[in-house]
């Protein structure tokens, strides 16, 4: 018998360049999935009872759990072990435009100012489908061509 997941559908991955909207919108679903994991946790932990047996009266033993099942929690969302971020990412990035990250200004690599001139340059790059302007930091390294 094989059990395979209901859903193919995946919160983007780290690898994958998202824009601001998108990276907000896959930030939010992973902390409310942290939040829900963490106060399942926190009720689970009600239902069994206390062991006063090494006698906690600084609550030590209470806040070192709360500690680690925000730890684990956090651990859920991330790799998205409940599927929780998963869903509310998906049906909620439909009300978004489509992914349309700038790009990668690292591909700049020289600019060559004519003249020599030190002085303010300024290179903007222009998505080539949104028309979006991402401005390019460039530093001065020699008079006449400018490494990024």
């Amino acid at each position: 018998m094989t059990i395979s997941s209901i859903s193919t559908n995946t919160l983007p991955s780290a690898n994958t360049k998202l824009d601001k909207a998108h990276a907000d919108l896959k930030k939010a679903a992973q902390g409310f999935e942290s939040y829900f994991v963490d106060q399942m946790l926190k009720e689970m932990r009600k239902s069994i009872p206390k062991d006063d047996f090494l006698g906690d009266s600084d609550h030590q033993q209470e806040i070192f759990q709360d500690m680690s099942d925000q730890a684990v929690a956090d651990n859920a969302a991330k790799t998205g072990s409940f599927g929780i971020a998963n869903s509310l990412y998906q049906e909620l990035s439909k009300s978004l435009p489509p992914n349309n990250p700038l790009p990668d200004t690292s591909t700049l690599t020289k600019a060559v100012v004519p003249g020599g001139n030190l002085g303010a340059v300024a290179v903007e790059l222009t998505h080539p489908t949104s028309g979006a302007i991402a401005p390019a930091p460039i530093v001065a390294k020699d008079p006449k061509v400018i490494d990024r």
